[in-house]
């Protein structure tokens, strides 16, 4: 899959303004646009602030697309030549742009076994190919479904989000039972 191809489906994920949301431990799930944040944004355009709800709402589609490819594909590492399973990829850039790359590096470090650094080291792109893809995607998935449950229990996650965000997470398991 392409970088375009990827974020092309990210950007139907993410939709159009979401208007902020009340976690139920009380946190804020902020304003986002295509699933960019003020913050985010503020920070892309250098204004020395977050965007407003204006702004935020303004931005065109085709920064958005900028934005994660910048911050969610190169930045992190997460091209062709270090993550070379394909399907892998593509969970690894969704896993960062929903909960950041550098918490998407830890799980797969888990997943592999190795130091959790929140970098896509030498040592994790090594063990990345030893590792049959396919088996690293499938225990990365099985980590985001913990991972989601976990912010459930804790609240920092809605239950009204939690079969959504779930099924998401699920949609990029590789192996299917056999009958």
């Amino acid at each position: 899959m392409t970088d375009d191809e990827i974020l092309d489906a990210v950007l139907a994920r993410e939709g159009g303004f979401r208007a902020a949301v009340r976690r139920p431990d009380g946190s804020i799930d902020p304003d986002t646009m295509y699933g960019v944040t003020a913050p985010v944004l503020g920070e892309w355009r250098k204004l020395g602030r977050p965007a407003t709800i204006a702004e935020l709402q303004a931005m065109p589609i085709s920064e958005a697309r900028e934005i994660f490819r910048m911050r969610y594909i190169i930045g992190p590492g997460f091209t062709p030549v270090n993550v070379p399973f394909a399907p892998l990829r593509e969970q690894l850039i969704d896993f960062g742009i929903n909960s950041g790359p550098a918490r998407a590096i830890r799980w797969l470090q888990r997943v592999l076994g190795v130091p959790e650094t929140s970098t896509l080291d030498d040592r994790t792109k090594r063990a990345l190919t030893a590792h049959a893809g396919r088996l690293v995607n499938d225990a990365l998935v099985a980590a985001r479904s913990y991972m989601i449950d976990r912010a459930v229990d804790t609240g920092a996650m809605r239950k009204a989000d939690e079969e959504g965000v779930e099924s998401r997470a699920l949609s990029f398991f590789l192996s299917k039972p056999t009958t």
